[in-house]
């Protein structure tokens, strides 16, 4: 049987999974990101894939390819992850230092969030319909796939996490209120904990804390914006 890897890098976390040709996940390794630098940010990818192929005993042959998410605009052709805002990668060569450490000739790049929109879109079996993905994440962004193709623009098509909304203190980029370091900070607030989440922010909304509440309807209204904006256009 034949297999291959997804690698998933963000500003938080890298993860990486081994599939099979039936599509099932057979194995996962994650890894916290390490931002500091371009090649911390790198050597953190590369630990984290090692890690995966030594957990799996894979013999190398039956390894077909690796499929590697990136946040932000992607130069799919040449494999370079030409600009993100959550990671040090500004035009960095991807794929050919992949290729260059991990001695696999068949690797490929896209933005992450295209990747994880085609899986969902694949996986329904959409084949025909129109589908917006959204992610909410370290930042905030979207993909549009339709009757199969993506809408791509010139590059950062559906990053909804860029656009200003309207917030009780003016307007400001939907991702600055509403990504997962936002809800964190809030939740640092209402807990006065530094260690808190935004699961910490949720945890207290189910519960029923007044102000969490509050603050959960706030992120709902700034979310509700982003999308509309999709559906406006």
């Amino acid at each position: 049987m034949n297999y291959s890897i997804g690698v998933d890098i963000g500003g938080t976390k890298v993860a990486c999974g081994l599939i099979n040709e039936n599509g099932d996940v057979i194995d996962q390794k994650m890894a916290p990101s390490q931002t500091e630098t371009r090649e911390t940010m790198f050597q953190c990818v590369i630990d984290c894939i090692e890690e995966l192929l030594s957990s799996s005993s894979l013999p190398k042959e039956q390894l077909k390819g690796i499929g590697v998410g990136v946040p932000g605009k992607v130069d799919r052709d040449n494999g370079i992850a030409v600009f993100q805002n959550n990671i040090p990668w500004k035009n960095f060569p991807v794929v050919d230092r992949l290729k260059e450490v991990l001695d696999i000739d068949h690797i490929v790049i896209d933005n992450d969030v295209y990747m994880a929109a085609y899986a969902e879109w694949k996986d329904n079996q959409l084949i025909d319909e129109l589908m917006v993905y959204v992610t909410v994440s370290t930042g905030i962004s979207s993909a549009i796939i339709d009757a199969g193709s993506f809408i791509r623009g010139a590059g950062f098509a559906g990053e909804i996490g860029l656009i200003p909304i309207c917030t009780d203190h003016g307007r400001a980029p939907l991702e600055k209120v509403a990504a997962g370091p936002a809800l964190s900070q809030k939740a640092k607030k209402i807990c006065v904990d530094e260690s808190a989440e935004a699961k910490t922010l949720f945890k207290h909304y189910y519960e029923g804390q007044p102000e969490a509440k509050q603050l959960v309807n706030q992120f709902i209204d700034h979310l509700a914006q982003g999308i509309y904006m999709i559906n406006s256009y």
